[in-house]
């Protein structure tokens, strides 16, 4: 066994592998009739998926010239099966393609070819178009995906590519321009009114030279904060080391791509620059270490979640990555009842039940010394949910009991636990009698009637009042309305758990939320369909650079 399949032995047993592409250039040869075999050949090779120019590589590789006419699109659809073209093949607008090139005809010849890919892209079964940026300013490229974007049923997403060498992005005319290359897409990406990132994305292309913000994790680690969903890395980067002439990345180009790749989501591709076409031996290799470094960060990422350190650790591999990067709607406990999957997610914030624990444990100490051991403590748990805080309650009475030897008799808390979830209401008895034998007074109710209850003698005023209604940290969402309603049965002594807390406004500013409030605000076109003229009028430019149909009888 050579060394590449020994260390691939050794991660044999990684629960998630990565999907990595090539991209066809003109070198591979034109396979626009014959793309079965082409993906049969690349997958061959270990790619997952290829970028083909959704115009036809002919179309692509066409020189053009003043005046002249570039191929037409040809690249039919017949050729794989529609889910096929959705899971082996994204699309590419054509190479020469220029809507913001200095020659005025042919920035005039591409957006006019342009507009006829985007639509194709449309009929093709594809879910991806990629594009690139070949201007620090690219306002006409801008104003056309906006356009399209906002007015048209786009049923894929486009990701834009910048490369990592901002020599390839010159300033034009000497002038000044201190932007670097995240602050070129953040540019152009308010020219496309912040576009929701499901449908607007950005890709990096490593270039074997590296602008100064890529090689500072203080600058890079900005694009953390976009949504950055490929990786692009030309094959003039890989250099070969060892024996075996194995293929390896230089130092500063593993740890960029270490610490931006942070979810199986992302998806690399890896680019031949050279005019001559790629040995496949060597392009075997290329797939083979990209997956091998991915394997290496899946391993990394188990190993720190296992000890708890999420710092740099892939998506896959923190808990519950279904709410990684979403926009929840806030939950309305009081109105609604909560399911079994909500409680058991909060319920897993084990720091919190500790410290609850820790201060019941303080509360119990100073209730003896108030109430004396004769009286009873009566302790009542508002809002129990399934019961997590009605189990920190009797482990501190258990604690409190093992410190307290010389004490005549062990202490018995009087529980009272009030919820009004019915269905969790089952979840409560349950406990009750299998884990709590049966010592723990279940109400079901809402807490704002439990005052007129103990008023009504049906009930003991309580000593200690638990609840943990505020939430977790930064979450008021039922103070004060629950807590205030059972302020006129307690007793002078009475301790509340928590006592009191903070409530503060915090500024933030995030492309992400915004871009997702905006989705579930109404502000695209499918919210416009029942309006008089949807399909005869033409969408209205806004002035905030959204477009929007005129509201006319």
């Amino acid at each position: 066994m050579c060394q590449e399949d020994e260390q691939g032995a050794q991660v044999s047993d990684t629960e998630i592998s990565a999907l990595v592409g090539w991209m066809a250039t003109n070198s591979d040869g034109i396979h626009d009739m014959d793309i079965v075999e082409y993906c049969s050949r690349l997958g061959a090779r270990n790619y997952n998926f290829m970028n083909y120019p959704v115009g036809g590589m002919k179309r692509s590789s066409w020189l053009p010239e003043k005046d002249g006419v570039p191929p037409p699109i040809d690249l039919p659809d017949l050729q794989l099966d529609v889910k096929l073209w959705g899971t082996y093949v994204i699309g590419r607008i054509s190479d020469w393609i220029d809507c913001d090139a200095n020659e005025s005809w042919l920035a005039d010849l591409s957006c006019v070819e342009i507009e006829k890919e985007l639509n194709y892209m449309t009929y093709m079964p594809l879910r991806v178009l990629t594009l690139e940026l070949k201007h620090r300013d690219s306002p006409k490229l801008a104003e056309i995906l906006t356009k399209w974007m906002w007015t048209r049923n786009m049923t894929y997403s486009v990701w834009v590519f910048l490369p990592t060498d901002e020599n390839q992005l010159p300033v034009v005319d000497c002038g000044q321009d201190a932007r670097d290359i995240w602050g070129i897409w953040a540019d152009f990406r308010s020219l496309c009114t912040n576009y929701p990132m499901q449908k607007l994305a950005v890709g990096l292309r490593l270039c074997p030279n590296l602008a100064d913000e890529f090689l500072e994790p203080q600058l890079y680690k900005r694009w953390h904060a976009e949504p950055l969903c490929s990786f692009c890395i030309e094959t003039s980067i890989f250099t070969s080391s060892g024996q075996y002439g194995k293929c390896t990345l230089p130092p500063a180009h593993y740890r960029l791509l270490m610490d931006l790749f942070v979810s199986m989501i992302q998806r690399p591709l890896i680019h031949s620059n050279s005019s001559e076409q790629v040995d496949e031996h060597l392009r075997l290799q290329y797939v083979n270490m990209i997956k091998q470094l991915i394997r290496e960060k899946a391993i990394r990422s188990k190993e720190a979640a296992l000890v708890g350190n999420d710092d740099n650790v892939l998506f896959e591999y923190l808990g519950h990555r279904e709410y990684i990067d979403t926009l929840q709607m806030p939950l309305q406990p009081l109105s609604d009842n909560l399911d079994s999957g909500t409680y058991a997610i909060f319920e897993e914030d084990s720091v919190k039940y500790d410290l609850y624990r820790e201060a019941i444990c303080h509360a119990i100490e100073d209730l003896v010394k108030i109430v004396g051991e004769e009286q009873s403590i009566v302790v009542y748990l508002l809002g129990a949910g399934r019961g997590p805080l009605m189990q920190m309650i009797i482990e501190a009475e258990e604690l409190f009991n093992a410190k307290s030897c010389n004490r005549r008799d062990l202490l018995k808390l009087e529980l009272y636990s009030m919820e009004k979830n019915a269905h969790a209401i089952v979840t409560l008895q349950f406990r009750n009698k299998y884990h709590w034998k049966s010592r723990v007074r279940i109400i079901e109710g809402d807490m704002r009637k439990l005052s007129e209850k103990v008023k009504a003698g049906q009930f003991p005023p309580p000593d200690l009042v638990v609840s943990e209604l505020l939430g977790s940290f930064g979450d008021n969402e039922l103070s004060p309305e629950c807590l205030d309603s059972i302020t006129d049965i307690l007793r002078p002594t009475t301790i509340s758990i928590p006592q009191q807390y903070t409530s503060y406004v915090a500024p933030i500013q995030s492309v992400r939320l915004h871009q997702k409030v905006l989705c579930c605000s109404g502000g695209t076109k499918y919210f416009e369909r029942g309006f008089p003229g949807r399909g005869r009028l033409e969408p209205v430019k806004l002035q905030d650079g959204t477009y929007a149909l005129p509201y006319v009888h």
